[in-house]
């Protein structure tokens, strides 16, 4: 026999598993997750075809793509922002907001 179901799909979907088990038996074809490990491992190379439980999986995914949401949205934001002349100073030579004078010595 080589199918093999998750132990919580035998008890919720039991219906289910039956249903793939006979299919399975009468020849169906079948996912096969070593071509899917190798997808995933083309599209992330170093961590792709690491074999994780799937809530360690889960996790890793979700903070890859709020990483990535996080970098589009200061993308975003920099894109808007006005670029400041090479000394610092805005436009218009006057200082910026919160900086200190200097006190020039007397020679």
């Amino acid at each position: 026999d080589v199918f093999r179901s998750c132990g919580v799909l035998r008890t919720t979907a039991p219906e289910a598993v039956e249903r793939a088990r006979a299919e399975a038996a009468a020849g169906a074809p079948m996912p096969r997750f070593d071509e899917h490990a190798r997808g995933v491992a083309a599209e992330l190379p170093g961590e792709g075809g690491a074999q994780l439980p799937i809530n360690a999986a889960l996790r890793a995914a979700i903070e890859r793509e709020a990483l990535a949401a996080q970098l589009h949205g200061l993308a975003a934001e920099a894109a808007t922002l006005e670029p400041e002349p090479p000394d610092g100073r805005p436009e218009g030579g006057a200082p910026r907001p919160g900086a200190r004078r200097r006190r020039r010595r007397a020679a």
